[in-house]
């Protein structure tokens, strides 16, 4: 999954036993994006990651949130070369490789400057897809309890 950081928007820290209620949730996640399916070369998502890094620090609103893959960045390249590498299940990215990538369908129609993930063949559209905010909630409620750990899906080179 690759969404941009720009459609989270509440600015909240949440403390240790705080309870989630739908209301934060829609509060973290006001824009009613929808979940979409699509297919890439892995040479698109990594020139999305590439684009979403060389606004690292900048606040903008594109740097990827990433789940099901790892990457590597270094925050003092040049912003389009600060993507050091990027893996799926432990293997580096294929460029050459279709993945089936989750996204929201702000980020999929070129949202926050990521139009590098547009083109691919669509297998969940927009009409299809689920509110992002409703995804995350059944999920909240099927777990029970977030814990929260830091999981090394982005690092900084060194790390």
């Amino acid at each position: 999954m690759l969404v941009n950081g720009g459609g989270i928007r509440g600015d909240r820290i949440y403390d240790p036993g705080t309870i989630l209620r739908r209301k934060g949730i829609l509060t973290e996640l006001p824009f009613g994006n929808q979940m979409v399916v699509t297919e890439l070369p892995g040479r698109q998502i990594l020139a999305a990651l590439a684009n979403g890094f060389s606004r690292a620090g900048t606040g903008a609103g594109w740097f990827p949130r990433i789940a099901g893959m790892h990457v590597v960045g270094d925050p003092t390249a040049p912003p389009m070369a600060r993507l050091s590498r990027a893996s799926v299940a432990g293997k580096p990215l294929d460029p050459d490789r279709i993945y089936r990538l989750a996204t929201n369908d702000y980020t999929l129609s070129r949202g926050d400057g990521s139009g590098a993930l547009g083109g691919g063949r669509v297998v969940v559209d927009k009409g299809n897809g689920r509110r992002m905010a409703n995804d995350v909630i059944a999920y909240i409620r099927a777990i029970k309890t977030v814990k929260i750990h830091p999981d090394g899906r982005i690092s900084k080179l060194g790390d």
